[in-house]
């Protein structure tokens, strides 16, 4: 008896992000540092679940606290202990948005359910163009320059309406969250009727 619970001892949990405070779309590692377990579940918060796996590099795309979650089993599976690590998505200020952006490409993404295991960036690709126009994004509102013939958005050059909040930008009488942000780049996802659009943005 000695010898059989000695091999079936109960686990210990433990589960790792880092960074543990993320800027939208920035990839974290989760490491999967629990003892003596098997057939471990790991579940990243927003919808994700995964098994057996001792590390995987993840990316959130709305802004917000998420629980991590691993639950640890023993090698008999009717032991098991429960770790939790909170990661922080922080949406790029206001001040940050506001500038001289160029909208560059443009994608529809297909998407007929959600599987959050499924990266943003990893569904079907429908369409992908390459566009050139310029927005400059003050605090109320935005100026569109069609750098080219080919555009997207707007069909006159002129000033609209802008508003944004928590990554979520209003352009006019459209919306578009923020997914991913960094100092020289930003992407917009947008409505599309069979899943969503990305629209791909440098810093000029």
């Amino acid at each position: 008896m000695v010898l059989s619970s000695a091999c079936n001892r109960k686990p210990l949990s433990c589960v790792e992000a880092s960074p543990n405070t993320v800027q939208l779309g920035q990839e974290t590692v989760i490491t999967d540092c629990s003892e003596n377990s098997f057939n471990n579940e790991l579940k990243t918060g927003e919808g994700g679940n995964f098994s057996n796996i001792t590390s995987k590099t993840w990316s959130y795309f709305r802004p917000g606290t998420y629980n991590i979650s691993l639950k640890a089993f023993s090698k008999r599976g009717n032991k098991d202990d429960t770790y939790y690590q909170n990661i922080h998505v922080v949406p790029p200020d206001s001040n940050k948005v506001k500038g001289r952006w160029r909208l560059t490409t443009f994608e529809q993404r297909e998407q007929l359910f959600v599987d959050y295991s499924i990266n943003l960036f990893e569904n079907p690709l429908i369409l992908r163009d390459t566009l050139d126009e310029t927005y400059t994004i003050t605090g109320d509102s935005l100026f569109v320059k069609h750098d080219t013939e080919s555009f997207l958005l707007f069909l006159n050059e002129y000033a609209i309406d802008y508003d944004y909040q928590n990554a979520t930008i209003q352009a006019g009488e459209s919306f578009f969250e923020i997914v991913l942000f960094e100092d020289t780049r930003m992407v917009w996802k947008g409505s599309y009727v069979k899943g969503y659009s990305l629209l791909y943005l440098s810093r000029v």
